[in-house]
């Protein structure tokens, strides 16, 4: 119970964003809030199978991924973590 516990019922909204998008070798994922707890980026190809997974440190609101080893084309970022509730962004990958 909310009142109870003092805990919102509602999830904190996450703005997460990537730039550039269209990406290259790398981009830089940014969101609005820096929980006091560990978060994770994960990638997911077109298919939805994970090909990537990045730890953040507690408190950043900011992490370069490194793009290199996906194959050109649309995938999507999932900023994910035991205090939030998950968010996702959408990118393309330019090929060379």
């Amino acid at each position: 119970d909310p009142l109870m516990s003092g805990v919102s019922a509602l999830p904190m909204p996450i703005h997460l964003r990537s730039f550039p998008n269209p990406a290259g070798k790398r981009v830089t994922m940014t969101w609005d809030i820096a929980e006091g707890c560990q978060k994770e980026l994960v990638i997911y190809d077109q298919r939805g199978r994970e090909v990537g997974r990045e730890q953040v440190s507690a408190g950043k609101q900011s992490h370069q991924l490194n793009l290199e080893s996906l194959p050109p084309g649309m995938c999507v970022v999932e900023l994910a973590s035991p205090c939030i509730e998950g968010h996702m962004q959408t990118m393309v990958v330019k090929g060379e």
